[in-house]
């Protein structure tokens, strides 16, 4: 799907990865150029923060762990739980009890969700270090075979972990 959109767009725009807040300033230019809209927004809030997280399976674990959170909500259990799996990879996800994740503020869904990512790393079924040569499509198909990620999780985790 993201390949038939990104044919619709004008040939003159172009897909980039944000890596850095340079990157941001220059497509905050591009975009006050194009948009009197943007202009505007940018001028009452000016550049937009960098916020860009790990990729793999960490970076997908703090996106489920934030999914339906206030930002404040979803910080306070992502440090939890980052403290509490050391180090943070399949083998002490999957070898943590559900028990001790609940008492962290985690839900059993998300649990549940943490556990069949842990499984699929685990056992090779996805690799997060392929994924960041997939196109948009392939890291969708990857990712929503998962069980507990769907098109949201895995667009955020495009934009967020792999810029």
């Amino acid at each position: 799907m993201q390949q038939r959109r990104n044919k619709a767009l004008p040939a003159r725009i172009a897909a980039n990865t944000i890596e850095t807040l340079e990157d941001i300033e220059r497509g905050c230019r591009s975009l006050r150029r194009r948009c009197p809209h943007m202009r505007t927004i940018y001028r009452q809030v000016g550049t937009p923060p960098l916020r860009r997280h790990a990729d793999g399976l960490e970076g997908l674990a703090r996106i489920v762990v934030g999914q339906q959170l206030s930002i404040a909500s979803a910080g306070a259990i992502w440090g939890r739980l980052s403290k509490a799996i050391h180090p943070f990879d399949a083998p002490s996800i999957l070898s943590a009890h559900d028990n001790d994740l609940r008492t962290l503020g985690l839900s059993r869904p998300k649990i549940k969700t943490l556990k069949a990512i842990a499984t699929a790393a685990d056992e090779g079924q996805i690799s997060f270090k392929d994924l960041r040569k997939a196109d948009h499509d392939g890291v969708h198909e990857q990712l929503t075979a998962l069980s507990g990620i769907g098109p949201w999780s895995a667009d955020i985790y495009l934009l967020f972990c792999l810029g």
